[in-house]
């Protein structure tokens, strides 16, 4: 009636992984599905009650459940456990993008959504001081320029005034007050934002030598 390569495969057996926790309820199961089957074996052969049979068969079937719902129950904690870890890197990703500083081709935002971003055209350097802010007295290093690169001011001497104090064009209180002390590097600034449109845009070499 019966036979053991009926409901067992040989070579599925020898398939079934022991180096993960599902493999190993498999194998286990196997072992008792051999057990049980050559009892049934013997009580088919001396017509013993068929109720056994019907028990293994019922026996059989609630393992092989428990085993598919143990194995479901090992991927859904595995696939939340791995949830954390993607925001983490996501986060890092993040807070290294934010250390690498300037890059040729960011901007920085003028404020004033009719006046044009402030465009960074060259880094020189990225320092690794304090970010200034507004309120603090900066000094700063810089040669102004028309947008046609004819040398406007050579900045022979730095520069000091108080950020966000209306001492020096709106320009210099906006990108001054995001530059890190060390920070160095050409930039494009909207007329708007320096001294109109009897100059037009004006480029500027700026260098934050410190901030008090």
């Amino acid at each position: 009636m019966f036979s053991e390569g009926a409901l067992i495969d040989r070579s599925e057996r020898r398939s079934l992984s022991p180096g993960t926790n599902h493999g190993k309820v498999r194998l286990i199961i196997v072992g008792v599905v051999e057990q049980m089957l050559s009892t049934v074996q013997l009580a088919w052969r001396s017509e013993m009650s068929k109720l056994m049979v019907v028990s293994f068969v019922l026996v059989l079937a609630g393992l092989l459940a428990c085993s598919e719902t143990t194995h479901e129950a090992s991927q859904s904690r595995a696939t939340k456990s791995t949830k954390p870890e993607s925001r983490k890197s996501t986060m890092e990703m993040s807070e290294e993008k934010t250390d690498n500083g300037w890059a040729e081709g960011d901007t920085i935002d003028s404020g004033n959504a009719s006046i044009p971003a402030i465009r960074i055209l060259k880094v020189h350097n990225n320092g690794e001081g304090p970010v200034c802010g507004t309120g603090k007295m900066a000094k700063l290093k810089y040669k102004a320029m028309l947008a046609n690169g004819s040398v406007l001011d050579p900045g022979t001497r730095p520069f000091e005034f108080r950020v966000g104090g209306g001492q020096a064009i709106k320009g210099w209180d906006i990108v001054v007050a995001k530059m890190r002390v060390g920070d160095s590097f050409t930039i494009l600034l909207p007329q708007d934002l320096a001294y109109g449109p009897s100059k037009g845009d004006l480029m500027f070499d700026m260098q934050l030598l410190s901030v008090r």
